[in-house]
């Protein structure tokens, strides 16, 4: 488990001074259990809005307002060395994520600019940044998207090579290619109307059904009541993900249908979504994080039970948010992160209870990878 956070390390200069340089943003990254995180001076000259790592935790990308993507691996002594530079990107880069290694070296992004989306693949020859690595675009689907995309994930490899994104008109597409990684088309979409949508997580088992979740930033008024019963859409859904044989060889047809349960309905944007690994669990868990951190028990298609986690009794929680989420390898311990830079640690423990174990106010991030031990933690 690895926890992830930008900060600015120089105050920006004033725009009249040209010659003055110009402020970078280092990122803290975890190393061995036992020792203190370290900060790594990344170079980019505007805020890091993603870091995402690798599937064997060797490499990590990082993208920043300053249009780049960084690609940095582990050498042999620990240290975190940057290998590649993506200067693909006329916007902010704003989302980055890891394909499978069964599918070769690949990663997507999301950016702001009329390239909404895009794929990269390394291929072999010298980067001219640090004569390593090289990486090259391969689509862009500009065919596809019209509006920003503001997150962008790879589904688990037994869907095959699928992106999700949602975007800010609403829409979730899933995007796949069956044989070749350069040939991608749309394989299902919906739209979720009066919603601008901020963040996507696909489920993990491999034996239940599949979920796609998606929260949103902001959400219109549903009408469809009467006026005595006039409320705000959720800001939250989800979706059973259906995948089925295509009339030709290895082609799949996916579909796309929501969950209705009241349990589901979110009063509060919702920033960020994630779920547990399942770890032969016979039900699934899923974290979101709005004004606080929900957890919902899910078991075949229905909500068993929805839990918000409790912060600590002194904790002042007025208008705080929940930025980041993420889950330890066996799915017993959830991390947040916070607006006001706070990061906070729950257990789950008998019975469904969830205790908060640790948490931190100061803005140095903790030893997460220590937070995270399972050391006398019960099964869940």
């Amino acid at each position: 488990m690895h926890y992830r956070s930008a900060t600015q390390t120089h105050p920006a200069q004033p725009s009249n001074q040209d010659s003055a340089p110009q402020p970078t943003y280092d990122f803290l990254a975890n190393v061995s259990p036992g020792e203190e995180c370290m900060s790594l001076q990344s170079s980019h000259t505007g805020v890091i809005y993603d870091i995402s790592f690798d599937s064997q935790r060797r490499r990590l990308a990082t993208c920043s307002a300053d249009q780049t993507v960084f690609i940095w691996s582990m050498d042999q002594s620990g240290q975190w060395v940057r290998d590649s530079t993506i200067r693909e990107h006329g916007g902010t880069a704003w989302k980055v994520t890891w394909a499978n290694p069964k599918f070769g070296q690949m990663l997507a992004t999301c950016s702001f600019d009329n390239k909404r989306a895009r794929v990269f693949e390394a291929v072999p020859g010298d980067n001219t940044d640090t004569g390593r690595k090289r990486w090259v675009p391969v689509n862009s689907f500009e065919d596809i998207l019209s509006k920003p995309v503001t997150d962008i994930k790879f589904a688990p490899p037994h869907l095959g090579l699928v992106l999700g994104m949602c975007s800010v008109d609403g829409y979730l597409r899933l995007i796949g290619a069956e044989s070749n990684p350069k040939t991608w088309k749309e394989l299902t979409h919906i739209n979720i109307k009066h919603s601008s949508l901020s963040c996507i997580a696909f489920s993990e088992s491999t034996r239940d059904r599949n979920f796609v979740a998606v929260g949103a930033e902001s959400v219109g008024i549903d009408d469809t009541h009467s006026d005595s019963a006039v409320k705000a859409h959720s800001y939250f859904n989800m979706f059973s993900l259906d995948v089925k044989s295509g009339d030709r060889a290895r082609s799949k047809n996916f579909s796309l249908s929501p969950l209705d349960d009241p349990k589901l309905h979110i009063e509060h944007p919702v920033k960020t979504c994630s779920f547990a690994p399942v770890v032969g669990r016979s039900f699934q868990l899923l974290a979101i994080g709005s004004t606080s951190v929900i957890v919902f028990n899910i078991k075949t298609s229905a909500v068993v039970s929805r839990t918000s986690l409790q912060y600590p009794p002194n904790f002042n929680h007025q208008h705080v948010c929940i930025w980041r989420l993420t889950w330890n390898i066996t799915g017993s311990q959830v991390v947040a992160s916070t607006s006001h830079g706070n990061v906070f640690v729950w257990r789950l423990v008998d019975s469904g209870k969830w205790d908060i174990v640790a948490c931190q106010s100061k803005p140095v991030v903790p030893n997460i990878e220590k937070l995270l031990s399972d050391k006398g933690t019960q099964s869940a």
